[in-house]
């Protein structure tokens, strides 16, 4: 390039979705009388930048008391723009649009925004891959394949958040009956050590696993962005009493509740459940160190120095329930009675085989029932 010619380049954003950018230039002549290019892009990063770019110009331009002068009708009129985009749009009808498409099946079209979002909220996409859905599990699975490590952005109910030496950093959020399991990035901390039972969030991750019977939708590198009631009202004393499987979930690294009642294990591992025992191994791996609490009927209360304090629990059948106490607790512990039906709590240790019942450590009783 000779010492005096300068590089023309013009570049548009249309509705912070789509650039253009390119020696073209939008005049009536242009591409009769020369030879030029521009790309068409919805890259996020691009259109930052661009975007930075012309907030610059514009703003010292204002600066400088420079008059902004539109084009004249005859240099760019609207029917030329028209042209142009629908050109572009027969070649990448998709970038267009500003959105990527991921997948299109089975009267489905998946898309993803320029944020780098699938661009459908929770019931949207749940209604694709969801228990009520129509689809058959090989569509579904199909349409998944497309999706899995893409991003979401969704809004919901935190059902519990808590931190473990396996696992790290876990939230489950409610939409409705249906649960998403999100493995926060701790890196992002600071966005999620408020959150607490109860809130309102609006959470982000990476797609993992599909919701089934049994295990909801999982994420990874999860982050919260937004939360909402930041400080929930606290179950009295007397409705956890009256509703003893709805408890305020633990908010420090210690203990994370799950709110799955008896009968819903039961359903899984017990002697009626159809699954078998590989498949009852591999669901309990989401259940084992995490606690209940769940009511039922003191069958017997034994105490010795190897194995402490254990109580036996029922709910349908005699040692349904196995609950190992601190001995520190025997005192309070010992004052109930064989029979009485009680609030329990602990943490799962062993599920239930043919013979034997769940073991749970850390118990404690909280309460008459």
């Amino acid at each position: 390039m000779r010492r005096k010619e300068t590089l023309r380049g013009s570049f548009a954003i249309f509705d912070s979705k789509l650039l253009t950018t390119g020696s073209y230039c939008w005049g009536e002549n242009t591409g009769r009388s020369y030879l030029d290019q521009t790309v068409f892009t919805d890259e996020a990063k691009l259109l930052v930048k661009y975007q930075k770019e012309f907030d610059l110009l514009f703003h010292e331009g204002m600066k400088s008391g420079v008059k902004l002068v539109p084009y004249s009708k005859k240099e760019v009129s609207h029917e030329i723009v028209v042209e142009r985009l629908e050109e572009a749009k027969k070649i990448s009808p998709n970038i267009i649009s500003g959105k990527q498409i991921i997948a299109s099946n089975y009267g489905f079209t998946i898309t993803e925004n320029p944020y780098g979002y699938i661009d459908m909220n929770f019931d949207e996409f749940n209604s694709i891959f969801g228990m009520a859905s129509d689809l058959s599990d090989e569509q579904k699975e199909n349409l998944w394949s497309k999706c899995v490590g893409r991003k979401v952005k969704w809004n919901g109910n935190v059902n519990y958040i808590g931190w473990t030496l396996l696992t790290g950093w876990m939230m489950s959020v409610t939409h409705g009956d249906t649960g998403v399991e999100i493995k926060l990035d701790s890196a992002n901390k600071s966005h999620f050590s408020s959150v607490k039972y109860g809130n309102t969030v609006t959470y982000t991750g990476s797609l993992d696993s599909r919701v089934t019977r049994i295990f909801p939708y999982k994420l990874t590198d999860g982050d919260v962005l937004d939360i909402e009631n930041t400080a929930p009202r606290q179950l009295s004393y007397d409705e956890l009493i009256e509703c003893p499987d709805i408890v305020p979930i633990s908010q420090g690294p210690k203990k994370v509740f799950i709110v799955e009642t008896f009968e819903d294990m039961d359903n899984i591992f017990g002697k009626g459940s159809k699954l078998l025992e590989a498949e009852k191994d591999e669901t309990w791996e989401k259940y084992e160190g995490k606690y209940v609490t769940w009511t039922g009927q003191i069958v017997y209360k034994n105490i010795n120095v190897a194995s402490g304090l254990r109580v036996g629990m029922t709910q349908k059948e005699s040692g349904d329930v196995e609950l190992k106490i601190n001995l520190a607790k025997k005192d309070k512990v010992l004052q109930f009675k064989d029979g009485e039906t009680v609030v329990y709590s602990g943490r799962l240790k062993s599920r239930r085989g043919s013979n034997t019942p769940y073991m749970l450590e850390d118990g404690d009783i909280v309460s008459f029932k």
